[in-house]
C-alpha cells in the first residue's frame, strides 16, 4: 500500500498530465473510433434518426406490406377500418407507424395522415380545445383520413377515445399501436366500438434483421460509417432476444464499457454492457418466477401512471395484505425484474425498460391477463 505522500505525488503528476492534454475524455476517444459524440451521449439520437430517415432502417417489411395493402384498398373503398399494431415494449412500433407515414407521402395519393401520440389527447391546444375534439373537427372536413395513433396505453380512456374517431367520420382508417399485454385487456371493448379488420403483429427480428439493425445503429452514431465486427453484432444478437431498442440499449453500454476498460469496441464490451443492463441470466429468472408473483408484474405492466405502482395500490388490486405484497415486490427488486424510486413518503415500482419484453412474453403466454 502506498503511503500519503505517494499518493499525493500521483496526484500532482496526474494534475499535470491533464494540464498538457493527457486526459482519458470519452469525447476524444469516440472520436478516434469515428462515432459522434454528440450522437453517442444523446440517449435519443438514434431513433429520433431513424424516425426522420425510415428508408435506413430495418423494419417489418411483411407487416409493412400488409398495411399497404389495406391502405390501398381503403383508397378505392373507404369506410371505417382498425388495424392494431401489436407488439412488446421496444419491437419498434412508433417506427413503424412513423414508416407508414412517411410511406403513405410518397403514394400517388391524396389522403391526409393524422400522427397522434394516445396520451396527448386529453391535453389542450392552444385554441384551447381538446386534442381529441380538434382532430375529430379535422376527420369531419376530410373525405378520407388515415390515423395513426401511437402508445395507446398512455390514454386511460382509450377505448372511448377509439369510438369517438369512429363516430367523427365514415371513411377512416386507423392503425393503433398497443403493447401485447394491454391489447388482450382492451380488445373485446375496443372491438365493440371500432370493429378490427384485421391485427398486425411486430415479431421479434430475426438474426438477418437485428444484424441489419445493429450496422444502422452505427452508421446513425458513427461520422465515418464504422461498421461493427462479426462476433460484436454476434453477441448483441444473442443478447437482444429480436428486440431492437435493447440492441440500440447493449450498443450505447458497450460503447461506454470499451471506454472505461481500456478494451476494444468487441463482443466483451457487448457482455461488460448486458451484464450491467442486467440481463445475465434474466429470462430463465423471469420465466422460472411463481404465478403468484407473475400476477404482481401483470397488473405493473396495465397500470397507467407513469411513476409506477405503489404497493398500497397492489394491496387493494390483489386483495392481499401489505407484509405479503411487500415480500413480493421485494423478490422481483433484489431479482432485479422491477425497480422502484421514492417520491417524499411513497415508493413507486415499474418493471426495468430492458427486461420488459421479456415479462410481456411471459404474462402473454401464461395468459395472465385479467380485468
Amino acid at each position: 500500500m502506498s503511503d500519503g505522500s505517494d499518493r499525493l505525488d500521483r496526484f500532482k503528476q496526474a494534475f499535470e498530465r491533464g494540464e498538457e492534454g493527457e486526459v482519458n475524455d470519452y469525447h476524444e476517444w469516440l472520436q478516434e473510433r469515428g462515432f459522434d459524440p454528440e450522437r453517442v451521449t444523446d440517449e435519443d439520437w438514434v431513433a429520433e434518426y431513424l424516425r426522420e430517415n425510415p428508408d435506413l432502417s430495418v423494419n417489418h417489411d411483411k407487416q409493412l406490406e400488409s398495411a399497404a395493402e389495406y391502405i390501398g384498398f381503403f383508397s378505392r373503398k373507404g369506410g371505417l377500418r382498425h388495424l392494431p399494431v401489436i407488439g412488446v415494449s421496444g419491437i419498434g412500433k412508433t417506427l413503424f407507424l412513423h414508416t407508414v407515414q412517411h410511406a403513405v407521402g410518397e403514394l400517388p395519393v391524396d389522403i391526409p395522415v393524422e400522427f397522434v401520440d394516445a396520451g396527448a389527447l386529453d391535453e389542450e391546444t392552444e385554441d384551447n380545445r381538446f386534442r381529441l375534439r380538434a382532430l375529430e373537427d379535422r376527420l369531419h372536413e376530410n373525405d378520407q383520413t388515415i390515423v395513426l395513433i401511437d402508445n395507446c396505453r398512455q390514454d386511460r380512456e382509450v377505448v372511448r377515445s377509439l369510438e369517438s374517431i369512429g363516430e367523427a367520420a365514415s371513411d377512416v382508417l386507423v392503425l393503433s399501436a398497443w403493447s401485447p399485454e394491454w391489447w388482450h385487456h382492451h380488445c373485446n371493448d375496443v372491438e365493440a366500438v371500432l370493429s378490427v379488420t384485421d391485427e398486425v403483429r411486430l415479431e421479434e427480428f430475426s438474426e438477418s434483421d437485428m444484424a441489419a439493425a445493429v450496422n444502422a445503429v452505427f452508421s446513425a452514431l458513427s461520422s465515418d460509417q464504422v461498421v461493427p465486427d462479426e462476433d460484436y453484432v454476434e453477441e448483441v444478437i444473442d443478447w437482444s432476444r429480436g428486440v431492437p431498442r435493447i440492441a440500440v440499449a447493449l450498443v450505447y453500454r458497450s460503447l461506454e464499457e470499451a471506454f472505461r476498460s481500456g478494451r476494444e469496441v468487441d463482443s466483451d464490451a457487448v457482455a461488460a454492457a448486458a451484464e450491467k443492463l442486467g440481463l445475465v441470466g434474466m429470462e430463465e429468472e423471469v420465466y422460472s418466477i411463481p404465478e403468484s408473483r407473475l400476477t404482481v408484474l401483470t397488473r405493473m405492466l396495465l397500470d397507467t401512471d407513469e411513476r409506477g405502482m405503489q404497493p398500497s395500490k397492489l394491496v387493494d388490486l390483489l386483495n392481499k395484505d401489505k407484509s405479503t405484497v411487500s415480500y413480493h415486490l421485494r423478490e422481483l427488486r433484489d431479482a432485479e425484474i422491477v425497480e422502484s424510486e421514492r417520491s417524499g413518503r411513497r415508493a413507486f415500482y415499474s418493471i426495468r425498460e430492458a427486461v420488459k419484453p421479456i415479462v410481456q412474453s411471459r404474462v402473454v403466454q401464461q395468459g395472465e391477463i385479467h380485468g
